[in-house]
């Protein structure tokens, strides 16, 4: 399962409308739009707020930077792992 379609499926399971979501994780309405379209790719700081809000979706992330992110975007997805244990 890709990143947006699981966080897609968490959203339904919490029973969350696009702005209760995009205020769950912190971000602006129309930046989950445009991510959940396909216009933008999600970046670091929706990634964070993934991990930090949803730490369920914590190794969907993972996989997503390790498949579309440079080796600099997989230490920091390892760093993002510890902050994400820490808090769960």
């Amino acid at each position: 399962m890709n990143l947006i379609e699981a966080i897609k499926k968490e959203q339904a399971g919490r029973k969350l409308n696009d702005t209760q979501l995009a205020r769950l994780l912190e971000i602006d309405l129309s930046t989950w739009s445009r991510i959940k379209s396909g216009e933008r790719p999600p970046g670091g700081k929706f990634l964070k707020a993934v991990m930090t809000h949803l730490p369920e979706l914590a190794l969907v992330v993972i996989d997503y930077m390790r498949d579309n992110g440079s080796k600099d975007d997989n230490s920091k997805a390892a760093s993002l792992v510890g902050e994400g244990g820490k808090k769960a």
